[in-house]
């Protein structure tokens, strides 16, 4: 059957095309045609996944990955993703549209939908992190964490690693790691928290079904104001609280070190220890000046005595004066 369009919204230049399957036609077709007149995206699209948002599509010729949205998310997955660049696949192509349809029936409904057409990480370079995988590069995936809080102002703390499929990625040959599926990313209001956080998703990838014990370590790890316990020691969060912590010493670390240096805890000097340069202290100043006053005046006496007759070298030369006559 020929392609079905809306001459008044053209939708032909991307479309579902459908195989009947005992006589039922899916919620989504089995393939999707791209025809933009563009080499790098265009051809055809075959049925790879599909998950509780929407499905994906893949053009293993050109190496893309065509993502269908049924929610928009208010366009923020997108944006998000090419926000954070290097770490996430590059994006070719997103819209919010209707899709064509090669057959009576309407692809997702009729109803718009997100379009993003992206690299394709494929599991012949790349591989997913879960479990060990991210105990391994687990340091690597801290600083991905901690980029994407710090530089990005973005966090997940519900699905990072995946629930439905892994979104955590590395590259075989560069060990390069990037994140995929930003439609569960939100603005990050709370650094520390949300690193935590994002670290605890980690946590619960290693360990599944944590005891009660556990989550107790759990809980005093994620409370920055309590000391980790000997026996909470050795987990992963543990090892993300202190990455963090070395990346932002604690408040307490900075004040130790400004006492160390004669610095009260505003970090400006204290009056008690005030110091000139050379570290001479105000006392020891004083002393110096009263030294150099008596200095001078035993100098003034000095250069009295030599004036006119009043001093031995004065009544010396008056001697010599009273001989030659």
């Amino acid at each position: 059957m020929g392609d079905i369009v809306d001459m008044e919204n053209p939708i032909d230049d991307i479309v579902g095309l459908y195989s009947e399957l005992d006589g039922q036609i899916g919620w989504y077709p089995d393939t999707v045609r791209v025809n933009m007149e563009r080499e790098d995206i265009d051809g055809n699209y075959t049925f790879m996944a599909s998950g509780g948002g929407g499905v994906v599509f893949l053009n293993e010729e050109k190496q893309k990955i065509l993502k269908v949205n049924y929610n928009a998310f208010g366009g923020k997955e997108v944006i998000y993703q090419k926000k954070v660049g290097a770490i996430a696949p590059q994006i070719f192509y997103d819209d919010i549209r209707k899709v064509g349809s090669d057959n009576t029936a309407e692809a997702f409904g009729g109803i718009a939908v997100q379009i993003i057409i992206m690299e394709y990480l494929n599991p012949d370079k790349w591989v997913p992190l879960r479990g060990v995988g991210i105990i391994t590069y687990r340091v690597k995936i801290f600083e991905l964490i901690y980029t994407l809080i710090n530089d990005h102002n973005i966090k997940n703390v519900t699905d990072l690693v995946g629930q439905t499929g892994s979104h955590i990625w590395k590259n075989k040959d560069t060990e390069e790691i990037k994140v995929i599926d930003y439609g569960e990313f939100k603005e990050s209001t709370d650094p520390k928290y949300d690193f935590i956080m994002m670290v605890d998703r980690l946590q619960y990838s290693v360990i599944q079904d944590p005891t009660d014990e556990i989550k107790d370590c759990y809980k005093n790890i994620m409370d920055f104001s309590k000391e980790v316990t000997n026996a909470c020691k050795g987990y992963l969060l543990e090892q993300g609280r202190t990455f963090w912590e070395k990346k932002n010493p604690r408040r307490s670390q900075r004040i130790s070190s400004k006492s160390k240096y004669g610095l009260g805890i505003s970090g400006t000097i204290n009056k008690t220890n005030k110091t000139r340069r050379g570290g001479t202290s105000k006392r020891k100043n004083s002393f110096r000046k009263n030294k150099r006053k008596s200095k001078r005046r035993k100098n003034k006496g000095l250069r009295k005595s030599n004036g006119k007759g009043n001093g031995k070298r004065g009544n010396k030369s008056k001697s010599k004066r009273k001989y030659r006559k």
